[in-house]
């Protein structure tokens, strides 16, 4: 069995970070700073993956309530769930979310 293939996002309020890891080793990467709008940046990151085959994206978000305390998969029932959360975090959870749909 081949080791895991994880892109590993945290999308923020003026900055995308991500890397690659391969086996849970950190192998690629990348940081746009100064954006709020991460669309670009991710597609460019997507690009410069392509052909490079993921077993999953993790994504770090800022708050995920009292029920969220490990790791979810991110389905529509957690994402709306999710968007309720903003208030809590109003600067970080919208462009968090933002990161996810752009993955999905």
């Amino acid at each position: 069995m081949s080791p895991l293939t994880l892109l590993v996002l945290n999308s923020g309020s003026s900055s995308l970070r991500a890397s690659l890891f391969q086996g849970g080793e950190g192998v690629r990467h990348w940081h746009f700073s100064g954006t709020t709008d991460h669309e670009g940046p991710l597609q460019s990151l997507l690009k410069d993956l392509e052909g490079q085959r993921l077993d999953g994206v993790v994504h770090r978000l800022v708050h995920g309530g009292a029920i969220t305390e490990m790791a979810r998969v991110i389905d529509g029932v957690e994402r709306s769930r999710l968007e309720t959360l903003v208030p809590l975090a109003p600067l970080h959870l919208p462009a968090n979310l933002r990161g996810v749909d752009l993955c999905t």
